[in-house]
């Protein structure tokens, strides 16, 4: 159906109309005034298809009003769509204020903004129950409370990926649902202290080595993945990241950094020592890059 689709023109014309209906797509600075135009789209008399795409693109870090580009974000919270995502490519920080958002979200993700405050008042009584993924790149975390407290405002939370966070020092996911399953923290070099979630099912970590590690008590991780995959011989070692490493039993794909490998063999040893009550048939290695990264597939009966 898919390659009909892209081989009909009628049929592309249609996928065009209907996707416009369902969907807004802002670049700033623009042309034209793209406020007015979702403004009028808003005052459109019915029938009218329900928003459930918005994007925002800001492409240049002058010619862009702070108060345009929160009026943006505000017509998009009225709109209530389902997917929102916004990208800075300027640079200047722009706040995305989480409390006047879309309370009906699907899916966010924010690439080259601020999180803006979510506690105290500004998240009282907040809540999005239909949130399954948070994904947030290069973007600015002050306060560890607001994004736990995003967290726990997402009962059924399934993914949070943070990449490229650079001012995050802590990262606490307790408060998360029992359905949040994957959780990725990728190259956010300040963070030394990482609590994980209770249910996870997959856990990747790419950064500086971490002073304290927290991973679920339970049996629930299939998928692990642990780099460190610059030279660190200034900083302390992963002795209390992995001080106590939780049940591994149910471990299926475990993808390790040379360097992991290089600073501490013992995590290694750990991990077939807990995993013991099983009778490992073999463990296979695969390259996966240049940076001496592997995939080490576990088979076990």
């Amino acid at each position: 159906v898919i390659l009909m689709g892209s081989r009909c023109k009628r049929w592309r014309e249609m996928y065009g109309l209907s996707w416009r209906d369902v969907a807004v797509d802002v670049e700033l600075p623009t042309d034209g005034d793209a406020l007015s135009k979702l403004e009028e789209r808003a005052g459109q008399q019915e029938p009218k298809r329900r928003l459930r795409y918005f994007f925002l693109l800001v492409v240049e870090r002058k010619n862009v009003q702070r108060e345009y580009f929160n009026s943006c974000l505000e017509y998009a919270g009225k709109c209530s769509p389902e997917v929102i995502h916004i990208s800075d490519r300027g640079g200047a920080g722009r706040k995305f204020k989480m409390h006047l958002t879309s309370k009906q979200l699907v899916r966010l993700s924010l690439i080259g903004v601020a999180l803006g405050h979510f506690q105290g008042k500004f998240c009282e009584g907040v809540s999005f129950p239909t949130l399954e993924e948070i994904h947030i790149k290069n973007s600015t975390i002050n306060k560890m409370d607001d994004l736990k407290n995003l967290v726990g405002a997402c009962p059924i939370l399934r993914v949070l990926d943070l990449r490229g966070c650079k001012t995050i020092t802590q990262i606490d996911v307790d408060t998360a649902g029992e359905h949040l399953m994957s959780l990725t923290v990728m190259d956010c070099e300040r963070v030394r202290r990482l609590t994980a979630g209770k249910h996870l099912r997959s856990f990747r970590y790419s950064g500086n080595i971490l002073t304290s590690l927290s991973l679920p008590d339970n049996d629930s991780l299939a998928d692990l993945f642990i780099g460190f995959p610059r030279s660190q011989s200034t900083t302390p070692g992963p002795e209390n990241s992995f001080k106590r490493l939780p049940d591994l039993s149910n471990l299926t794909f475990l993808t390790l950094c040379s360097t992991s490998l290089r600073v501490r063999s013992f995590f290694f040893l750990s991990i077939m020592l807990i995993s013991s009550d099983f009778i490992f048939i073999s463990i296979v290695l695969f390259p996966l890059d240049s940076q001496g990264c592997f995939l080490l597939l576990i088979f076990r009966l």
